[in-house]
């Protein structure tokens, strides 16, 4: 990454510092694909106690821009009690894109759990999200499931 940004590593300690960029990302996945209404976790407080719970290990990487400290995009990964890791949660704000950001949080991430010796690695993307497929693709991921939904309507 160049130094237009800082990038801070840690643990749970740094995932309040993202909740800002998580509710952006919600709302990206909002517009992704309509048939599906909103199904992640409700608010960022519940989404920490997930990760909390089921996380033997979570690490979270943070990129702000040195001059004015704006938020730019964020990654936080885990592994879980079967040591396995999870890119959970990465996104980039838009304006960013396309400047390696992306692919320097999600190399870091991996990196980490290698460091750890995770027994596999994933990331979960929704399936409209082609942009994000092939970004995961482009490190190395593949499909291994596919699961299947029926639409619900909307209330």
């Amino acid at each position: 990454m160049n130094d237009t940004f800082i990038i801070k590593s840690g643990g749970i300690e740094l995932l309040p510092k993202v909740e800002t960029l998580w509710y952006e990302l919600k709302e990206h996945h909002r517009g992704i694909d309509s048939r599906f209404p909103d199904m992640s976790t409700p608010n960022f407080e519940i989404r920490q106690s997930e990760l909390k719970e089921r996380a033997k290990e979570i690490h979270v990487d943070w990129v702000v821009r040195r001059a004015d400290k704006l938020e730019i995009g964020y990654c936080f990964s885990t592994i879980d009690k079967n040591n396995v890791g999870e890119i959970e949660s990465l996104y980039v704000r838009e304006a960013f894109r396309g400047q390696r950001i992306g692919i320097d949080l999600a190399s870091k991430a991996l990196l980490w759990m290698d460091q750890k010796h995770v027994m596999a690695k994933r990331v979960s993307v929704l399936s409209g999200n082609r942009e994000a497929i092939g970004f995961y693709e482009r490190l190395g991921f593949t499909s291994r499931v596919n699961e299947l939904m029926v639409p619900t309507e909307k209330p």
